[in-house]
């Protein structure tokens, strides 16, 4: 990777960075132990399924797994993935909403996005044909905002 970026510069294909600011960094970044780690792939899909649909859908912690103490400190009920237990994790009301935050997206980013039959643009087209292929009755969709029946998708 060192040498493509290296041979990258001298072709001049990194406009932004002077060449012998890379050439230092690269030579310091050479010098330095390198640990790759990479897990082993998923093995079955369902499993990547799962774990994404716990945080498309809905906000990350319900209000049944938060108990408050006399202290001030929040107790958390979580199911550890690995061991299959469930656990309690103790943590200060700062902390909490610090954890919590971290899972908010900046103002402007998407949190599912869909794409091919599902995209936005094609969606109630595509939809319809799957449902026609299918023999399947069509269905009415709803007004996000006005709630009303705005015919078959």
């Amino acid at each position: 990777m060192l040498a493509y970026l290296a041979a990258m510069s001298k072709e001049g294909q990194l406009p932004r960075l002077a060449p012998n600011n890379v050439a230092k960094t690269l030579h310091t970044a050479a010098k330095l132990p390198w640990v790759v780690y990479s897990k082993p792939a998923l093995k079955h899909a369902n499993t990547v399924v799962k774990y994404l649909a716990r945080y498309c859908n809905r906000v990350g912690i319900s209000a049944s797994r938060l108990t408050l103490n006399d202290q001030g400190k929040v107790a958390l009920n979580y199911l550890d993935y690995r061991s299959r237990d469930r656990k309690i994790m103790h943590c200060s009301t700062s902390e909490l909403l610090r954890r919590f935050l971290l899972h908010v997206l900046p103002k402007g980013f998407m949190r599912l996005r869909y794409y091919g039959f599902l995209a936005n643009s094609v969606r109630r087209k595509s939809l319809a044909v799957i449902r026609e292929s299918l023999a399947l009755p069509a269905v009415l969709d709803k007004d996000e905002k006005t709630g009303e029946e705005i015919g078959p998708v």
